[in-house]
């Protein structure tokens, strides 16, 4: 709950000391003396400068970053958010555009993404910085985001951001601060969170899981699991729904024991990441009535999956059908096996550069948009039995 500092009085008899410890730091923040995306110092060298209780200290500096001039994480030093709002961008003059990507940006959909970004952007009037969040859990890569972020409100050279965001409620501190600076900004593949409006980028991602677990009951299945991650994103939710969606459609009951949902963190080449998922295939095929088929809300956790199978003596899909989402495996050497559903990468650079641009041109003064683009169902080998080939069923694409 947010609390007002009054400076004048006060029941406990601290606000004069409050006052005074908000008023001398709001100063040092608005004339630079600590300057904008620095660590303001820690609260015990503040508490042993103003003699005050660390508790006295939280509400100054709630009060700070009521007033945007901090932005405060978790387990972190406050960062100064500083106190000028950046000017509108002058297109005479050549900016950085930001992309920010939630995972690796090497990976296919960051690259894609940013192909489409380059594609769509005059290099004579934008560069493109990509950057993205560090850390051995998921907690410290929300953290980093939180920083990196308000380091970009400052930027003065940043015209615009595209962002793959990751920090959920988290980070909206953040976001705020990028709000307050007049940043444009596009979400791509997740919406951004409840109650902060923006533009987005993204697909249909409940169609497109129902679409999926629809091919599985066109292959005989029934016994449908679905692995999920516990990232608090929008895409995680939808995904979901569509999953329980086809099955009620067809007339199955969702079974909760069929669903799992593990932290696969952090990314699925390191080994931290691979008990999540033996830990979830042993759960799935120790139940008294076992999948037939498995869908996993992303090709990472697919692929990690197919591999804790296989160590079970397990058979894709002759014992147990696969799927996945994303498509990862197109810039992968050698031939496709994993069914998944192809995400536009590309095109959705695309469409956030042109929204960045029009938010340029016109100033930020237009309604935001929401652009919602198509996916496609790439069925290969991890769902289809030997005897099936995927070309003789209608409507499907072959990978």
């Amino acid at each position: 709950m947010d609390r007002t500092i009054n400076t004048k009085t006060s029941s406990n008899g601290n606000s004069p000391l409050i006052g005074h410890i908000l008023s001398t730091i709001e100063g040092r923040i608005r004339q630079g003396h600590y300057p904008a995306g620095h660590y303001l110092p820690t609260e015990r060298a503040l508490s042993q400068e103003f003699h005050a209780s660390r508790s006295t200290l939280r509400l100054v500096l709630a009060e700070l970053e009521r007033r945007d001039l901090l932005i405060r994480a978790p387990g972190c030093r406050p960062l100064i958010a500083g106190s000028q709002r950046r000017a509108p961008s002058d297109p005479t003059q050549r900016h950085s555009l930001g992309l920010w990507i939630s995972g690796d940006p090497a990976d296919i959909g960051g690259a894609l993404t940013a192909l489409g970004v380059q594609r769509t952007l005059d290099p004579d009037q934008f560069r493109l910085v990509v950057g993205n969040p560090v850390g051995a859990t998921l907690q410290e890569c929300i953290r980093t985001e939180a920083f990196a972020l308000a380091r970009m409100a400052r930027d003065t050279d940043i015209a615009g951001i595209i962002l793959w965001y990751l920090g959920g409620e988290t980070n909206l501190p953040a976001l705020e601060a990028l709000r307050a600076a007049n940043m444009p900004l596009v979400f791509i593949d997740r919406l951004p969170p409840a109650g902060f409006e923006a533009d987005y980028v993204g697909v249909d991602n409940e169609y497109a899981s129902a679409e999926m677990v629809r091919h599985l009951l066109s292959c005989g299945h029934e016994r449908i699991a679905y692995v999920a991650n516990t990232d608090t994103a929008s895409t995680v939710a939808e995904r979901r729904a569509g999953y329980r969606k086809a099955l009620q459609e067809a007339g199955i009951g969702y079974r909760k024991e069929l669903v799992i949902a593990s932290p696969f963190f952090p990314a699925p080449a390191e080994e931290d990441a691979v008990p999540s998922a033996e830990a979830a295939v042993r759960q799935l095929l120790d139940s008294p009535d076992a999948p037939t088929a498995i869908f996993a809300i992303n090709d990472h956790i697919a692929l990690l999956l197919l591999e804790a199978l296989r160590q079970q003596g397990i058979c894709v899909p002759q014992d147990v059908a696969l799927a996945g989402f994303d498509d990862i495996e197109r810039a992968t050497p050698g031939s496709p096996q994993l069914t998944t559903v192809r995400q536009p990468f590309e095109r959705m650079g695309q469409a956030a550069a042109r929204l960045i641009r029009r938010r340029l041109d016109e100033d930020g003064a237009s309604a935001y948009q929401h652009i919602i683009l198509d996916t496609a169902l790439i069925v290969r080998a991890s769902t289809l039995p030997e005897t099936l080939k995927p070309d003789t069923r209608s409507g499907l694409i072959s990978g």
